[in-house]
């Protein structure tokens, strides 16, 4: 029982990410502890949009994200096309998509964007990469620029 036990730490977050981990790297963040643990959560779980994954795998969609955030970097960060195609043929070796099918409606990604982590405050923070191995978020990102990638896909 719960009542009986006393915390070993404690938790305030607005949102819980936790990527899978193996269990002996512990709980990310509280402790280095790895033994069994259980968490007594008091709150709400919510879904803020939901996602049409029938189509893409998780892989897939970074892919093609990817792909779009490379024409972004060209337009804004000077990421040269080369290094682009570089990319792109990377992606390709490891058989990820790089182009959305003809039949893909892209309005679907530009509904959904809005809710991305990118968007702050009705603003965009995108990660550009001026070369391969730098980034830095940039604020200069408009939707307009979004859409001209993801339309480009």
């Amino acid at each position: 029982s719960f009542r009986r036990k006393k915390p070993k730490g404690t938790i305030y977050t607005h949102s819980l990410n936790v990527p899978p981990r193996d269990f002996m790297e512990g709980f990310p963040g509280v402790t280095k502890r790895f033994e069994w643990f259980a968490i007594d959560y008091n709150g709400k779980f919510w879904i803020e949009r939901a996602g049409d994954y029938r189509r893409f795998l998780h892989g897939e969609a970074l892919s093609l994200g990817i792909v779009a955030a490379c024409a972004i970097s060209i337009k804004k960060a000077g990421l040269s096309p080369d290094q682009r195609d570089s990319i792109v043929n990377l992606l390709r070796r490891f058989q990820l998509p790089t182009r959305l099918p003809r039949d893909f409606l892209r309005k679907k990604i530009l509904e959904a964007v809005k809710f991305d982590k990118k968007f702050e405050a009705g603003k965009v923070r995108f990660i550009v990469t001026p070369q391969i191995g730098t980034a830095h978020v940039s604020r200069d990102v408009t939707m307009k620029d979004v859409r001209e990638a993801i339309e480009a896909l």
